[in-house]
């Protein structure tokens, strides 16, 4: 048994809303939306969901939902998950050891900002039976720059799943009505401008999906119609719409962000945590996007990132990963 801890409010924006507004998000509505959804666990439509920590929120709910040995924030045994650590996952974190349980055993994370993981480390200091998870070997390298590698043995490297097995599938088949894919995040307007320049050089056809500014519906739509994608992102712990877009088997070249500049520190980063030579392949500037974009282009039938998703990346091996970490009692001996 496990129980399941999470909490809205670590996304819910607290600037002050309005009844009438054209953008949901901002409406009071919203709120009220969330937490009835929140009181009866259940998950968010795909286009009410507007942030990264949202939809991590939306896939614990989905790949929990329904399993017999999961509670959702209540204490009915001794394991425990918190999906957060801010003031609710800290508050949760005190109860849980003030209730001095037999042989509890706490996973946190991966929800916290620098400051609350440093907390988080104190508290994992004082006690041997808390442990923190981060979603990617990235993420890790994070953790080593900032506390230093002894803590590595103290951390779960765990992906959430981004789909159901069952609903991965090649069986479908969609016209290709597009050439390309542009997924843009927080890069300069000049590298997109460089590339939508060189597809129209090639006379290639494109869509752009800026991130703020699309349905998340639209990025599987135009996944599933175009031939390949590129990706001009910074850096992902994850990369959730990145997945998202691999799910639909897409072959894709990316535009690599080796600098996660976050909360006044330099990290090493990259836009594409999950990936293999399968996926498609990784550029650094426009001169290597010139290079290769021909002989990118001959193998897109080579190309098969969906596997890395089936793999890897689904609510089944999510769900497995976490049960079998709380099982390993290696895990907790020291």
């Amino acid at each position: 048994m496990l129980n399941v801890f999470y909490n809205p409010i670590y996304f819910i924006n607290n600037q002050k809303k309005i009844f009438l507004t054209k953008q949901f998000k901002y409406s009071k509505f919203y709120n009220l939306y969330i937490y009835f959804l929140y009181k009866f666990n259940l998950p968010y439509s795909e286009n009410k969901i507007f942030s990264g920590p949202q939809m991590r929120v939306n896939h614990l709910i989905r790949a929990f939902r329904g399993n017999k040995n999961i509670t959702f924030n209540s204490m009915k045994n001794n394991n425990f998950y918190i999906l957060q650590f801010d003031d609710y996952g800290e508050k949760i974190l005190k109860k849980i050891i003030n209730a001095k349980i037999p042989n509890t055993k706490i996973l946190v994370g991966p929800l916290y900002s620098i400051d609350m993981d440093k907390k988080l480390t104190s508290y994992m200091n004082e006690y041997h039976f808390i442990k923190k998870m981060v979603a990617s070997d990235i993420a890790l390298q994070y953790q080593n720059i900032i506390h230093g590698k002894n803590i590595t043995k103290n951390i779960f490297i765990c992906p959430s799943g981004i789909c159901s097995s069952k609903n991965i599938s090649l069986d479908k088949h969609y016209e290709k009505e597009f050439d390309c894919l542009i997924y843009f995040k927080k890069r300069s307007p000049e590298e997109l401008a460089f590339v939508t320049n060189f597809l129209d050089s090639k006379n290639l056809s494109y869509n752009v999906l800026n991130y703020g500014s699309y349905k998340n519906s639209d990025l599987e739509y135009f996944s599933q119609r175009s031939r390949f994608g590129i990706i001009i992102d910074k850096t992902e712990t994850q990369g959730f719409a990145i997945q998202k877009i691999m799910s639909t088997n897409l072959p894709l070249i990316v535009w690599d962000y080796k600098i996660n500049n976050y909360e006044g520190y330099d990290l090493p980063g990259t836009s594409v945590p999950f990936w293999d030579e399968t996926c498609g392949i990784k550029i650094d500037s426009k001169k290597e996007l010139k290079e290769n974009f021909d002989n990118f282009i001959k193998k897109l039938d080579s190309y098969s990132p969906i596997n890395i998703i089936k793999n890897n990346l689904t609510y089944e091996s999510f769900v497995e990963n976490i049960f079998n970490y709380f099982s390993n009692q290696k895990n907790w001996s020291n």
